[in-house]
């Protein structure tokens, strides 16, 4: 489930700016803060703040569901579905969001 993953490895930080938005950074491979990407000031700043930490979490979330979902695939989830319905909906919506974040989508 590795393919594609060619984004700016974690941990992403936010770092609010006054009036602007504000930088969401990672570090690079001599340690220095660089930046990957910026938001934007919105009318509501307690929605902008939580759009900023949610890409920031982005690497560790991809981590997380890639993990959850190469240990399904690899294993037998036959019982675990048949015995769990919703299971197989939620594992679909993951692959779907990895694909997605990989840019393999449509």
């Amino acid at each position: 489930m590795e393919s594609g993953k060619n984004f700016t490895p974690g941990p992403w930080e936010w770092f609010p700016c006054t009036n602007d938005g504000g930088r969401i950074t990672a570090p690079n491979s001599t340690g220095h803060s660089r930046s990957v990407a910026s938001t934007l000031y919105q009318e509501n700043p307690e929605e902008h703040n939580s759009n900023a930490y949610l890409i920031a979490a982005a690497p560790d979330l991809y981590e997380a569901l890639n993990g959850i979902l190469t240990r399904a695939v690899m294993g037998d989830m036959d019982e675990l579905v048949e015995s769990h319905p919703l299971l197989a909906h939620w594992l679909d919506k993951g692959i779907t969001a990895l694909t997605k974040a990989r840019g393999e989508h449509d």
